[in-house]
């Protein structure tokens, strides 16, 4: 499963976007989720959610814990950077070797200074997993204990 957010800072007041926010926000998703396949033409999304940023669960079910659940955003519309929503779906593509398969993505969109923006989480978790072996490299040199790296990032292997 390609999911974790690492929401670094959430504004307190949640958003509602509007129709037009919405399906700007989904687009930029799909398009950058497009980016990173094998077959983009063979592409079949469902079950397609923005929900508000929810922090520690979000990032609970990219280490395997259970999905939580959508929560909507309520205020006005999305803000300069401080604020996101989660674009959660189910992608169907083919690989390589022509079989279809199907992915689930759980990616942040957010506006920052008028261009939208997404941050995928299997990217930032495989940044954090990569940054723990070469912090184990440098303990292994030092003398220093060792973290479990596969432990603490299991959903990303």
């Amino acid at each position: 499963m390609r999911a974790l957010v690492l929401v670094l800072t959430l504004n307190a007041a949640a958003f509602a976007l509007t129709p037009a926010e919405e399906a700007k926000a989904k687009e930029v998703a799909r398009e950058y989720i497009k980016d990173h396949l094998k077959a983009p033409a063979t592409a079949i999304f469902s079950k397609e959610t923005l929900c508000a940023p929810l922090g520690k669960p979000d990032s609970d079910e990219a280490n395997g814990g259970p999905t939580p659940e959508c929560k909507p955003q309520t205020a006005d519309q999305v803000g300069d950077a401080a604020d996101a929503v989660i674009y959660r779906a189910s992608v169907d593509a083919q690989n390589s070797y022509g079989a279809l398969l199907r992915t689930r993505y759980q990616l942040m969109v957010y506006v920052s200074k008028g261009k939208w923006g997404v941050i995928d989480s299997a990217e930032v978790v495989n940044a954090l997993r990569e940054g723990c072996k070469a912090l184990n490299e440098s303990a292994r040199l030092t003398g220093k204990p060792r973290q479990n790296c596969d432990a603490q990032y299991p959903g990303m292997k």
